[in-house]
């Protein structure tokens, strides 16, 4: 739920409903009619629009008195009050509002009768003046308090959507950019940034980085203090001291954003002048938002630990069939590893990305059952050794299926040997019928064979590998995966060359 009117038109509507109001009171309570005149709008009495300002024929064809005319086109020398009448014998009087810049004009209909001395026009002129000018501030007064109660709602609003946000992040550093955007765009700041001991400055401003690196340095020299206090106690604090040079702002809002590891980052939001200073209730409502962005980082780390966790035990698993094959010898981390980067590059979500990886680590778990005479045999397998080995992946589906957690995985396991043709196996599963994430691992799996050397051949370039996958796709591979593998991989290998050294040394020395 979004407000879709700005707060001060929601404001400038409200102030001239009740000056409506206001008037049609006045008329009833002072027994005449009502004009409001001002620069930039005017309301004359009825009966002066009625009869003179738009007449319904050529006979009433008056137009303005002259009380109305000095009134519509903003007499500056009239600064006080006025009685008088008018051609058609209605008594006229006039009152300034100074403060407001406005005229009321105050038109008292004719009377036959004598009319008693204070109830007069000017009589009540004065009373209409005076009830008007408490009106008036009444009317100021109770618009700005209903501004800032509508700026006050918008800005629970888009609270409430950030946390909404943040709760599906998959990562802190993402929260923190979130957070200090989103709270910043709110907050009406100049910019915004995260001081974290982890992840080091995150920014949200439009400043070059030689400005971003200056008022980090002016805010450690000259909010050290305040800094270490807020690190310490916890709490956010407001400073809207002047500081020197024009490159930082005078008012600093700083609030901190800890997690269960003990570390705290400080979020830092600046505003320049004209721009009002930060004030109690801002620090009031940024602290409810970090207090609830706290708890989802608290169990984004507490996630990520017993994923970690998972994975340890997922890989040590693994690693006992890869010891039975020296040739296969990190061979299922490679895939698990391959496996993400395919799935990653097709856009897929965070579960689908851990459930690939995982798929990719077990995929082999089945051979455990295998001999490793057959295994590691360095020629051609017989029909029924070849038989032997295609019933691994019916053994990884019955080792993972007494496991719950391991139920997203089960169709990895059984069907990542299937092929488009429809020739590959348990199933003989083709096209469309293969799962999205076996076929995935099917083509990581492939990858990973063709460049290390078996038991049976050698291994062959990464050129030849991805010529010979090209090759099978339509048939043997899903080509549109055969592409999504080559351009992540060429991507990691590009973007992080110490860490693609590291899991690929076989694909590196060649590259070398």
């Amino acid at each position: 739920m979004t407000v879709s009117t700005s707060p001060d038109q929601l404001a400038s509507g409200l102030r001239v409903d009740l000056a409506s109001m206001t008037r049609q009171l006045l008329e009833c309570a002072v027994g005449a009619e009502i004009g409001l005149f001002a620069p930039q709008r005017s309301q004359p009495p009825a009966t002066c629009r009625r009869l003179c300002l738009e007449p319904d024929g050529e006979d009433n064809a008056r137009g303005p008195c002259a009380m109305i005319e000095r009134l519509l086109t903003g007499d500056p020398e009239f600064s006080g009050d006025e009685t008088g009448g008018c051609e058609l014998g209605h008594d006229t009087a006039l009152h300034a509002l100074r403060e407001a810049g406005e005229w009321v004009l105050l038109l008292a209909p004719r009377r036959e009768e004598p009319q008693e001395r204070d109830s007069g026009p000017s009589a009540r002129l004065h009373a209409a003046g005076h009830l008007w000018e408490q009106c008036r501030k009444w009317i100021e007064e109770n618009t700005g308090l209903a501004g800032e109660v509508l700026r006050s709602y918008e800005q629970l609003n888009v609270l409430f959507d950030v946390t909404q946000q943040i709760c599906k992040a998959q990562e802190a550093p993402q929260i923190k950019l979130f957070l200090i955007h989103r709270l910043a765009e709110t907050f009406q700041c100049d910019w915004a940034c995260c001081l974290s001991p982890k992840d080091g400055v995150l920014w949200w401003c439009p400043d070059k980085s030689e400005e971003r690196r200056q008022t980090i340095q002016v805010i450690e020299e000259r909010c050290g203090d305040l800094i270490q206090e807020v690190r310490e106690q916890q709490v956010v604090k407001v400073s809207n001291r002047p500081m020197s040079g024009d490159s930082i702002w005078p008012s600093l809002l700083l609030a901190p954003l800890s997690d269960q590891e003990g570390a705290v980052d400080i979020l830092v939001f600046g505003r320049r002048p004209p721009k009002p200073d930060f004030l109690s209730g801002d620090m009031l409502m940024i602290d409810s938002v970090l207090n609830h962005a706290r708890h989802v980082i608290a169990n984004l780390r507490l996630t990520e630990r017993l994923r970690t966790m998972s994975l340890e035990s997922v890989r040590a698993f693994s690693s006992a069939i890869d010891k039975k094959d020296r040739y296969t010898s990190g061979h299922s981390g490679r895939v698990g590893f391959l496996s993400r980067l395919i799935g990653q590059e097709l856009g897929l979500s965070a579960e689908e990305l851990q459930d690939l990886e995982w798929g990719g680590i077990l995929h082999d778990v089945g051979k455990i059952g295998i001999h490793e005479d057959i295994l590691c045999k360095p020629g051609r397998l017989t029909p029924e050794e070849f038989a032997m080995i295609q019933q691994h992946s019916m053994m990884s589906h019955e080792i993972t299926a007494p496991i719950q957690a391991l139920a997203p995985i089960r169709d990895i396991v059984l069907f990542h040997h299937e092929t488009p043709d429809g020739t590959g196996y348990p199933a003989g599963l083709k096209g469309d019928e293969i799962p999205l994430l076996a076929s995935v691992v099917h083509v990581a799996d492939t990858f990973d064979a063709l460049t290390t050397s078996r038991s049976y051949r050698s291994k062959f370039s990464l050129e030849k590998a991805l010529e010979i996958m090209h090759k099978d796709s339509g048939t043997k591979l899903d080509g549109r995966l055969v592409e999504a593998l080559e351009t992540a991989f060429q991507a990691f290998r590009l973007s992080q060359p110490d860490r693609f050294a590291k899991l690929f040394p076989h694909i590196e020395e060649e590259q070398s």
